[in-house]
């Protein structure tokens, strides 16, 4: 019996390559890859590419006035763009409430006011037996008064101007006399 050999070719690789992809902010990437389905030879072995992580960056923030609310500001991926964490309302700025003195001679009083950073003047708020009388100064100028006899309730505030917007600090202790 004869055997007839014929010599067959090898068939040889048949190169596929995978595709690999980038890696994002927060998720792993691949780097190109090459194979052979036939036999599973493996030419260029894929490799993880790490995610990068965010790079933070502060948007949108505002400092508070005495005016207005500020804001601390989102933190934004200044790769990818998302935000990550949400800004927060700051608190609008607050004027100290002003100390002040009173000096009784006779039928007059001396109002001293001490200056509060920021403040453009203050506001006097006095009372005898009655409603309050408000008066408005620009200055920290101490004020005479004369006053008729009786006892009267002094307090004070600051104040600062903004065009035709007004902020003001609590008002004090009140403080009496009797004249």
């Amino acid at each position: 019996m004869t055997v007839d050999e014929t010599e067959i070719e090898p068939l040889g690789h048949n190169t596929v390559t995978l595709k690999g992809f980038e890696a994002t902010c927060v998720a792993n990437g691949l780097t190109d890859g090459a194979y052979c389905p036939r036999c599973h030879k493996v030419f260029t072995k894929q490799s993880v590419i790490y995610a990068n992580g965010h790079s933070l960056v502060t948007k949108n923030a505002k400092k508070p006035t005495y005016f207005s609310y500020g804001y601390s500001g989102d933190k934004v991926c200044r790769i990818c763009n998302e935000k990550v964490i949400k800004g927060k309302k700051i608190a609008k700025l607050k004027l100290k409430t002003p100390k002040f003195d009173l000096k009784k001679t006779k039928n007059k009083i001396k109002i001293t006011c001490k200056k509060v950073k920021d403040a453009t003047g203050f506001q006097l708020k006095y009372k005898n037996n009655g409603t309050w009388v408000i008066k408005n100064y620009t200055s920290f100028k101490p004020i005479i008064k004369t006053l008729k006899k009786g006892k009267y309730s002094f307090k004070i505030r600051a104040f600062i101007k903004q065009s035709k917007i007004t902020a003001y600090s609590s008002f004090s202790k009140t403080k009496k006399v009797t004249v």
